[in-house]
């Protein structure tokens, strides 16, 4: 694993965390909750796409 995808994931699993706690102190709504957590899931997924296309691109 690349340096940048560990900082992704380490990034991606302190953001669930913060999300977690926030819940437990119901800061968000439900709405906001559900928003927030897939606009991360599609940053990270999103950002390890890129990372393999960059990959791809250097192993050529």
């Amino acid at each position: 694993m690349c340096k940048q995808e560990f900082i992704i994931s380490i990034v991606g699993a302190l953001f669930v965390v913060m999300v977690i706690i926030l819940t437990c102190f119901q800061v968000f709504n439900q709405l906001l909750f559900s928003i927030i957590l897939s606009a991360a899931f599609i940053l990270i997924f999103y950002a390890k796409l890129k990372i393999r296309s960059n990959h791809s691109d250097s192993n050529k």
